[in-house]
Formats: structure tokens, sequence, C-alpha cells
């Protein structure tokens, strides 16, 4: 004989958690950047670029920039924004591994 249906539903779960970084993984991540022993020389910049990037990631700021068109386009100046979260890479970066 089987037992009879539980009438209990299971959890019911919504949505995704809470993936923001807590400052040390933070910059742990960035800093994995500049492994390379030829920033040592830099460290002060580094530390400077860390504190930069991490005080954007805490407060999510949306980067403006102007992007000109051609002389004599219709539009001569359009703002573009990009979200700057956790995982975003500076153009260029993307693929390279340390």
């Amino acid at each position: 004989m089987s037992e009879p249906p539980d009438d209990r539903a299971g959890d019911v779960r919504k949505g995704q958690g809470d993936v923001k970084l807590d400052r040390e993984e933070f910059s742990r991540r960035l800093r994995e950047r500049f492994y390379d022993p030829a920033f040592e020389q830099a460290a002060h910049e580094v530390d400077r670029i860390v504190e930069i990037a991490w005080r954007n990631y805490d407060e999510y700021q949306i980067t403006r920039r102007v992007a000109r068109s051609p002389r004599g386009h219709p539009r001569r100046a359009t703002t573009a924004r990009r979200s700057r979260g956790p995982d975003a890479h500076p153009a260029g970066v993307r693929g390279r591994t340390p």
C-alpha cells in the first residue's frame, strides 16, 4: 500500500541570491590581474586603482562615456552607458589569463 500524498508544499525559492562580493574577495580578484612582478614597482598605483574600483562596485555606479560621431553627422555626441559589475572587463582584457 502506498503512503498518502504529503499536503505540505516544498520550499519555494524565488529570484537569485545575493552575489555581491565583499571587499576582500573583490580586491583579491582584481589584484589577480596585476600578478606580474613588473607591477611591484607600481604597488601604490595599483592600490589606488583597487580603491576606485571598489567604490564604483560597492556603489554600483554606471559609467557614462561620450562617443563622438563623425563630422557632419546629425547626432554629434551621444552618451554610452556601461554597467561596471564585478566581472566587467575593460576592452582588450577579455580572455587573457595571467
